[in-house]
């Protein structure tokens, strides 16, 4: 009783403590007009967009390859916990973009009767290659006591009936709209559009081609182009990777990074019993398709805001064997295949025209000149029979190239360089003009040498910036690149320039990257990821395809989309540093806040500039409230366009992040102008600083807070009641009584 007596009041104090202290917080909070988070730092609060990527499961219910059984919730819990957002990089500054994705997995299922019609189609298409690989325990499984085996290679024609059968399934599966906000509840239109990827286990034993009985055999899959693989791009929105097939190797030959190689997909056979390590694994592969095809980085830090696109395509050529620009020859360039990929790559009411033309390269003296002094040569010193052997490897430099260009004297060169606008967000003006006409030239040097064909940069025969497109055509159809596909050294045609033409305008016009490009926070470089450079596309050299799929042509508008708002975000940025210099110089107190390094953060220099007003306050109350009110509009647009690009709405989003953009400069501008009159205000006073006598309303708070903890010790002590002295005297004395006893 005398116990329960005293804990009364110790928990009335104890709550009383509480709610004051939490009283007090809050009433210091409420002094702070808090500014929006997002207008600080790009790396630690970006605007975050939701992401959904379906994951269909094929052959994962006991059904396929070896009866394996792994549940989609498993995966998808897993892939949450690994991996809940991915923040890209800008690949021309190094930089990480405001935006950051989060990542909503929906990992499905397939029913087992998909999985019976997938490996009926794949057993059709099989075709007997003629060619054998070397299986080892390394890359599968074998019996006990094998060590390696030679086993026929088959291939898949992805084009056709197995791409058909996919898209089949895709959009049969996609049109369940998992994660849905409250507004689409309420019956506006959910989105119809998402991206996805095929995880497939099927049986190899089943769909063995005739003359086959059992999984002795291996397949991959050919898309367009010299490399086939366990996994491809898909023409519309999702990628395939399929853990029965393979293994294949393929990369780049002068640098391991990147390379596929037969440990690059797990195989189920090997992680039997491990579901830990298979997870591991396969959620790695998950998150390079992430990284590279549904949420890459941007190839240039640009912004277009012109009206239409001008695409003058330049043929300079050094023979009259054949005209690239007449149809009906291997040579010839597809002019409606570029016009049309140009339209699919248009912004919303963008206006294209592309014009061509043919030319001697003799007729443009500073061209050849710009050709010739970019040519350059890495040469190999080897030692053969007491001698040394030079063996060199001739290439372009495009960078070089470009900039020799852009000074020679021709309007071909310069001319057309020229009246191309700079489009870096750096030296954009606060009033962007959206009139007016991009230049963007493409330039097919079509080239024919007794010797080796010249590559740019040694490895492509493409080059793409901002201002222009590059292209090198040859007559040579089996053109050696430093590249290699499983035994063989990788050849492409430097016939048809067409694939490479729509590749560089891809980069060019929309900042597009490649598949297996992206930029490392870890290197600070670029570096190479060839998981998924086979499919559908035209980036080189393992796939050659004159189509853009529709996961790309996403990727060109909604990188317009980034990029306006990563610009938006910038502008804002600089304009509260310059508030926050401006505070530093006319504001802040150096003998006090800035002397014990407790100024004001740039995330806070709005609300610290309340605290400022006064009689002689260098900004106005009134200025401050607009720049606080528009900073809270500007958050509540960049909200808006992340929710319509979380439903894929690009053409909405662009609306969105074009008003965002001119929000944002018209914030900046503001802000320039009020600093300029504050300061242009304060050229007839002198700058004091004295000491000024201020109030630490810290040191006030921590001895409120200990005065309360003060009285609620005096408030228990008083509360404590001591037991009866007559009943711990009986206690120790009968204690006492039996310690006697012991000893006795």
């Amino acid at each position: 009783a005398n116990e329960m007596v005293g804990a009364a009041p110790r928990s009335r104090c104890l709550w009383t403590c509480i709610f004051v202290a939490n009283a007090l917080l809050c009433v210091s909070g409420a002094l702070q007009r808090p500014t929006p988070k997002f207008a600080f730092d790009n790396s630690d609060n970006p605007i975050a967009v939701p992401l959904v990527l379906n994951i269909f499961m094929v052959g994962f219910d006991g059904e396929g390859a070896h009866n394996f059984k792994l549940a989609a919730d498993t995966l998808e819990q897993y892939l949450f916990e690994t991996m809940p957002e991915h923040h890209p990089s800008c690949m021309e500054t190094g930089e990480r973009l405001h935006i950051s994705f989060e990542l909503w997995y929906n990992v499905v299922g397939v029913h087992s009767t998909y999985l019976d019609k997938v490996q009926t189609v794949l057993s059709k298409a099989m075709r007997n290659t003629g060619e054998t690989t070397m299986v080892t325990d390394e890359t599968r499984a074998l019996k006990d006591g094998e060590i390696a085996k030679e086993v026929p290679v088959y291939e898949i024609e992805v084009d056709g009936v197995v791409h058909d059968d996919f898209q089949a399934i895709y959009d049969e599966h996609s049109k369940v709209q998992r994660y849905r906000s409250k507004d689409s509840e309420q019956g506006q239109a959910a989105n119809t559009v998402s991206y996805g990827i095929f995880i497939m286990n099927p049986d190899k034993i089943k769909m063995a081609p005739s003359g086959v009985t059992n999984d002795e055999y291996v397949y991959r899959y050919r898309t367009v182009g010299a490399g086939a693989s366990s996994a491809w791009v898909s023409k519309d929105r999702f990628g395939v990777l399929d853990l029965s097939a393979g293994p294949s190797q393929f990369g780049h030959l002068d640098t391991g990074e990147g390379t596929v190689t037969s440990r690059t997909y797990p195989s189920v056979q090997k992680y039997l019993g491990r579901e830990g390590d298979f997870l591991a694994h396969l959620s790695n592969n998950v998150a390079s398709a992430v990284r590279r095809l549904f949420a890459p980085d941007i190839r240039f830090d640009a912004l277009d805001f012109s009206e239409k696109v001008l695409v003058p395509i330049m043929v300079l050529r050094n023979h009259r064997r054949f005209d690239p620009l007449e149809s009906g020859h291997p040579y010839s360039i597809d002019i409606k295949r570029i016009n049309a990929t140009l339209h699919e790559l248009a912004l919303p009411g963008q206006e294209i025209e592309v014009v061509w033309g043919v030319h001697a390269l003799s007729d443009h003296e500073r061209i050849a000149m710009a050709v010739a002094r970019s040519a350059k040569s890495d040469t190999v010193h080897e030692a053969r029979d007491g001698k040394f052997r030079v063996k060199a490897k001739h290439y372009i430099d495009s960078t070089m190239l470009l900039s020799e260009m852009a000074a020679a004297s021709d309007y071909l060169s310069s001319g057309l360089l020229g009246a191309s606008p700079v489009h870096s967000k750096t030296f954009f003006p606060d009033q962007i003009d959206t009139s007016g006409t991009r230049v963007l030239p493409v330039y097919v040097f079509s080239l024919i040498e007794d010797g080796e064909t010249l590559l740019f940069d040694r490895d492509s025969l493409y080059a793409s910036s901002s201002k222009a497109v590059m292209v090198i055509q040859s007559n040579v159809d089996d053109v050696d690149t430093p590249f290699f596909a499983d035994e063989h050294m990788v050849e492409t045609s430097a016939m048809d320039a067409t694939s490479r033409i729509i590749a560089g305008l891809a980069e060019a016009v929309g900042g597009v990257v490649p598949p297996q490009a992206f930029y490392s926070q870890l290197t600070h470089r670029q570096s190479l990821d060839y998981q998924w450079s086979i499919g559908f596309h035209p980036f080189g050299p393992f796939s050659n395809g004159t189509q853009l799929p529709k996961l790309l042509v996403d990727l060109n508008l909604r990188n317009s989309i980034m990029s306006r708002c990563d610009a938006a975000l910038s502008k804002v940025q600089d304009a509260l540093l310059l508030l926050h210099h401006f505070s530093e110089a006319y504001l802040i107190d150096p003998f006090g806040a800035q002397i014990d390094n407790k100024g004001p953060p740039q995330s806070r220099i709005v609300e610290y500039l309340y605290k400022q007003q006064g009689n002689q306050a260098a900004l106005p109350l009134a200025v401050v409230n607009r720049l606080h009110d528009e900073l809270g509009n500007l958050h509540l647009m960049f909200e808006q366009a992340a929710e319509v690009l979380y439903y894929l709405d690009l053409v909405k989003a662009h609306t969105v992040s074009d008003r965002v953009f001119r929000k944002a400069s018209a914030f900046h501008k503001y802000v320039l102008e009020e600093l300029d009159t504050a300061e242009r205000g304060l050229y007839c006073c002198g700058m004091e600083h004295t000491a000024v006598a201020r109030t630490n309303w810290n040191i006030i708070l921590r001895c409120a807070i200990g005065g309360l903890f003060a009285c609620a010790l005096v408030l228990l002590t008083l509360g404590y009641t001591p037991a009866d002295p007559s009943h711990l005297a009986r206690r120790f004395s009968s204690r006492g009584s039996r310690q006697k006893l012991s000893v006795n």
